[in-house]
């Protein structure tokens, strides 16, 4: 947990620095101000998910939070009966199915290792996280590819996102076909 909280603290530093308005210090904890420590790492997490921040930071938190709560049965994922025929089918065709995530590799472990249809990553042939690259980034992608030696034109992206340069609805469509 105090390796979560130097990396916060550190960004909370580099935050104020850049004077972005909301970020706040978290001081250094002493017998004397640990409520007050707690409180500034409160306010600092809510406001860096505020603005649904991508960093190392906060997801390196997140992260350690996830997998007590996975592991303590706390938390689980919820998945579709659809999601889990789909990946059946892909299955059966061997088409080797990726997790490209802006959250963390051991994140998305967490996620999809317990879920309420129970273990999927059985499913998975890897997994990827920023590491590789930001999701707005032609890059990334690239990197993939050439990361699971497949050619571009033979990868179908699906994402949330639609904040990317890529056309997700004609990808959808091309799976469906």
């Amino acid at each position: 947990m105090k390796e979560n909280i130097q990396l916060l603290r550190e960004q909370a530093m580099k935050d104020v620095s850049e004077g972005l308005a909301g970020a706040n210090l978290i001081p250094e904890e002493t017998a004397d101000n640990v409520d007050e420590v707690k409180k500034a790492i409160i306010q600092s997490i809510e406001w860096q998910m505020s603005f649904d921040r991508k960093i190392k930071a906060l997801k390196s938190f997140q992260g350690y939070i996830w997998k007590s709560g996975f592991i303590s049965g706390e938390l689980e994922t919820v998945v579709y009966n659809d999601v889990i025929e789909a990946m059946n089918k892909w299955k059966d065709f061997e088409i080797k199915i990726f997790i490209y995530s802006s959250g963390s590799v051991s994140a998305q472990k967490l996620l999809f290792g317990h879920s309420d249809k129970g273990n999927l990553l059985k499913y998975f042939s890897g997994y990827f996280d920023t590491t590789i690259g930001s999701k707005l980034e032609k890059d990334s992608y690239l990197n993939i590819a050439k990361h699971i030696g497949v050619e571009q034109k033979d990868i179908v992206f699906l994402s949330d996102n639609v904040k990317g340069k890529f056309n997700y609805r004609n990808a959808l469509i091309n799976i469906m076909i």
